[in-house]
């Protein structure tokens, strides 16, 4: 498990994360984040999963920033989980980046709320998608990594 937390320092904001492991699953924690100055920051509940239909990935190539827990299949690896999560992500990227390389941001004003239109007649309105309970948000999960029971 990856416990990440955002700190107000002078400047900016220092990203935080913590690698636990040797957690026993469907079992709740009562952890602290003790400081290079000794600080011991207020208690933090960690609540493990009864089940491996989420596995965390991080260290990817593509997405090196990424250190999160993600829907899986409990039989498939690590390495094969992380290597489908991290493709995916770069083919979806591909469109874009072709896209924004078409643009000198030297010489060129890019904006994606310049020329932006709305049309009043959808002004207020939510779209809603109806999720079948054990169902990723995508269905590329569902067909790729069939993680099952998600809870």
């Amino acid at each position: 498990m990856i416990y990440r937390t955002s700190k107000q320092i002078k400047g900016g904001v220092r990203d935080q994360q913590a690698m636990i492991s040797n957690l026993t699953e469907a079992t709740c924690y009562t952890a602290y984040y003790i400081e290079s100055t000794n600080a011991i920051s207020p208690p933090i509940q960690i609540n493990t999963k009864k089940s491996d239909n989420c596995r965390l990935v991080y260290n990817l190539g593509f997405c090196d920033q990424v250190a999160y827990s993600v829907p899986a299949n409990p039989t498939d690896t690590v390495e094969s989980i992380q290597s489908r999560y991290d493709n995916h992500a770069q083919e979806l990227f591909q469109p874009f980046e072709t896209a924004i390389l078409q643009y000198n941001c030297d010489s060129t004003k890019y904006s994606l709320v310049r020329n932006y239109k709305t049309e009043p007649s959808n002004a207020g309105q939510v779209a809603l998608r109806y999720i079948d309970t054990n169902h990723s948000r995508s269905p590329w999960i569902d067909e790729t990594l069939s993680p099952g029971c998600l809870y």
